[in-house]
């Protein structure tokens, strides 16, 4: 069974100066190492995340309140949520 370890950006995986700190970093590629998947779940839109995926090397992601969903660069789900 995978394991899937999901973060926020913001106050997470981000500092107060929307900066990742090397122990975060850190931090997910030991995950990694020890067999998670990592993912990010936050209410920015895809495009606004972009650095933090290339960054860390993360594919699986949920974005806009649940509107899009990639599992390991795969669409899952890319429709905006009714009212």
């Amino acid at each position: 069974m995978k394991k899937v370890l999901f973060f926020d950006v913001d106050g997470t995986l981000y500092n107060s100066k929307k900066r990742l700190p090397p122990s975060a970093k850190d931090a997910i590629y030991q995950a990694k190492r020890n067999g998670y998947e990592i993912a990010i779940a936050t209410g920015r839109a895809p495009f606004m995340i972009q650095s933090i995926l290339k960054e860390l090397e993360i594919d699986t992601f949920i974005t806009e309140h649940f509107a899009k969903l990639d599992f390991l660069d795969k669409s899952i789900k890319n429709k905006a949520l009714d009212k």
